[in-house]
């Protein structure tokens, strides 16, 4: 997570400058026995009610959100999984970059195009149909 994280921080002027509002912040949570730590990455595409916001946690479990709530729009994307050891953090800016560059031609029928962006870096496992 240490390395995702420089990356981020390299790439931390870019995000704010290419989007209407970030928030970058290292969160510490307590448990009984211990305590984590995670990422939350959250960005405001465009001047709209339309959010990508991402969770990575210190075991490098990361949750990503999206959506846009508009008068025109209305749609939802959600993935978990584990990102993969030799992920980068190049290719994890990567495909947060595209990720909310797509929000721009995004409706409810498109959300699917947000899965390729991030297939190659999540271990998503087996899913019961």
């Amino acid at each position: 997570m240490a390395s995702i994280l420089l990356g981020i921080k390299k790439r931390s002027k870019s995000l704010k400058h290419n989007t209407w509002n970030a928030k970058i912040e290292k969160v510490f949570v307590e448990y009984e026995n211990g305590r984590s730590e995670k990422v939350e990455l959250k960005l405001q595409p465009f001047n709209e009610n339309a959010w990508l916001e991402i969770d990575i946690w210190d075991d490098r479990w990361l949750s990503i959100h999206c959506w846009a709530r508009t008068k025109e729009n209305n749609w939802d994307w959600f993935e978990e999984a584990r990102l993969f050891p030799n992920v980068t953090s190049k290719s994890f800016v990567t495909a947060l970059e595209a990720t909310y560059k797509t929000f721009f031609r995004m409706n409810s029928d498109d959300v699917i195009q947000f899965k390729p962006i991030w297939t190659n870096l999540l271990a998503t496992g087996p899913k019961l149909l």
